[in-house]
């Protein structure tokens, strides 16, 4: 198993189960020590959006091995990094009257807008 698809440190699903279990779902949280730079808000929220379509799918019905699979799967599957990618990038905007401007100013650039 490749060392960089799994988290620097440990990772627990801690399952809370309501009394009418498994008929409902039971209270899902991670729970982890590491910083934002070795586990990302983005990543856990990839991980836990995984884990909810995965319990959704199988309400009714006990899941708990589902979502301990569900979880490896995300890592083995490469999710830590597609967390990374997940991050909002700043992008610049230009707008119609910028545009305009340019395209007054250099007529190459206006066709690449398009």
């Amino acid at each position: 198993i490749q060392q960089e698809l799994w988290p620097p440190k440990p990772i627990s699903l801690h399952v809370q189960y309501p009394v009418e279990y498994p008929d409902c779902s039971p209270k899902i949280t991670l729970q982890h020590s590491m910083n934002c730079f070795e586990f990302s808000s983005s990543q856990s929220e990839l991980l836990m959006k995984k884990l909810t379509l995965t319990m959704n799918d199988e309400e009714g019905m006990p899941c708990v091995m589902s979502l301990i699979y569900a979880a490896r799967e995300f890592f083995e599957e490469g999710g830590l990094a597609k967390g990374h990618t997940a991050l909002p990038q700043k992008e610049k905007i230009v707008s119609e009257d910028e545009a305009i401007e340019n395209e007054l100013q250099e007529p190459s650039l206006a066709s690449a807008l398009l």
